[in-house]
């Protein structure tokens, strides 16, 4: 890559970086452009990425739909960077009518079944993990909320006395944890697990 197309490389990872994105979803974004001017430098030599046509682009979009293969999904990925780069980096206006998306075919998710997800928690040997998988279904919440919710965060004020067994507290915190899980997911009076250990319908 020659020296002008890194550095406007480099511009749209700043303004990248402003939007306050994820790393994971820059180095993604930056990986997509990459290919675009890696194209431009192979097949258009010598071409300054501004002068880059219309119909120079739509080239680039059917390399990526008849050579590399890729979905109409990610098609519209690389072409929705591309139109952030003409814009904010570029300078230049974007023509929706010279660079048109690809249709794609809505899919709805395959969800299983209250019964398919209870077989699989009772399935769980684990009952922290089986606890675990119970909330992140009945809730909805994320994995990550979940993590937080399981924790235990003590007070700042709080603090363990010197006496007091370590070991002794774990436990007794694991099991008001455990009781609280359970007592939240509880149906008026009616109890949650079977003594076997088992999740009912009722409190999912």
């Amino acid at each position: 890559m020659n020296d002008t197309n890194l550095a406007l490389l480099e511009k749209n990872r700043d303004i990248l970086s402003i939007r306050d994105l994820a790393t994971g979803t820059i180095a993604t974004y930056t990986s997509y452009l990459t290919d675009y001017i890696n194209w431009v430098e192979e097949n258009l030599p010598g071409r300054s990425l501004s002068d880059v046509t219309w119909e120079e682009i739509r080239s680039y979009e059917k390399y990526l739909k008849d050579v590399r293969k890729l979905n109409p999904r990610t098609i519209n990925v690389f072409i929705s960077q591309l139109r952030d780069f003409y814009n904010y980096v570029l300078h230049k206006d974007w023509d929706r009518r010279e660079v048109p998306l690809l249709r794609f075919d809505e899919k709805l998710p395959v969800v299983p079944t209250q019964e398919e997800v209870i077989s699989i928690i009772n399935a769980i040997d684990n009952p922290k993990h089986k606890a675990e998988i119970a909330l992140l279904y009945s809730s909805g919440i994320r994995v990550n909320q979940a993590c937080t919710a399981i924790t235990f965060q003590p007070h700042p004020l709080f603090r363990i006395p010197d006496q007091l067994p370590q070991d002794i507290l774990s436990e007794a915190h694991t099991h008001a944890a455990q009781h609280r899980l359970s007592r939240q997911s509880l149906p008026d009076n009616e109890q949650c697990s079977a003594h076997d250990g088992s999740v009912s319908q009722g409190c999912l």
